[in-house]
């Protein structure tokens, strides 16, 4: 009924019509990755920035300086600016330092195995929440930790996808939480901390790869830049 009038539309009513049966090709269709090195000013100042589209997949992907080697007795710092332009349900990418070689021999999901031997930040949902910008680690054993704390008064700071600039900082101490190691992570100026469990320096191996690296999880789309310092605490491994 339409305006009094009834209409049962068993023959087409011919009404205006404008674009109502166009077809548009998607343009990331898993698996699709595009991240790297951009000549963009997302974060301001001059051109030049690290991101792109990253998607959940089986193969190795990452950006990433090797750095030599480090282990969970070294000292790891690094901080930046990141405008985290958008993203998709559950999405997730890591931010630090990880084994080179593990990360590019694995061949598996992480909802099947999960990743190894990494260090630093994980920005992931849950799609209820957002993005939490939290502390994360895995030793070699497989030891893990990556808590959210969600509805605490340590709930870890979560970042929206918009076009803000965040300023974020990282930084491992090997001596700190009784010798055991200790993450500190900053958000626009909100820090919170991770003590490694008590076997974890002993499971870890040395991080081949790469200071301030990018490498998926899940989909997400992103920009930043960074400045980083790395100090060796134990110069004879």
């Amino acid at each position: 009924m339409i305006d009094g009038q009834p209409d049962s539309f068993d023959v087409d009513p011919l009404w205006d019509q404008q674009g109502n049966h166009e077809s548009y090709q998607e343009r990331a269709v898993r698996p699709h990755h595009d991240f790297g090195f951009a000549a963009s000013q997302f974060t301001g100042g001059d051109p030049g920035e690290i991101g792109g589209f990253i998607f959940r997949d089986r193969q190795p992907a990452y950006y990433a300086d090797r750095v030599g080697q480090w282990t969970l007795d070294s000292v790891l710092q690094a901080s930046g600016k990141l405008v985290f332009r958008s993203a998709g349900a559950d999405s997730a990418v890591l931010l630090g330092w990880f084994h080179g070689e593990r990360k590019r021999n694995k061949q598996t999901a992480d909802h099947e195995i999960s990743q190894t031997d990494y260090l630093g930040i994980l920005i992931e949902g849950p799609s209820r929440v957002g993005h939490y910008f939290r502390a994360a680690y895995s030793t070699a054993a497989g030891t893990h930790d990556a808590p959210t704390f969600e509805g605490t008064k340590q709930s870890r700071p979560v970042v929206l996808p918009g076009d803000s600039i965040h300023h974020w900082t990282v930084h491992y101490d090997p001596k700190a939480a009784h010798s055991r190691g200790q993450i500190a992570v900053s958000l626009d100026g909100m820090e919170h901390f991770l003590d490694l469990r008590e076997e974890s320096k002993r499971e870890g191996h040395p991080l081949t790869g790469s200071v301030c690296s990018i490498f998926s999880r899940v989909a997400t789309m992103w920009n930043c830049i960074w400045t980083m310092s790395r100090t060796r605490s134990n110069p004879g491994r």
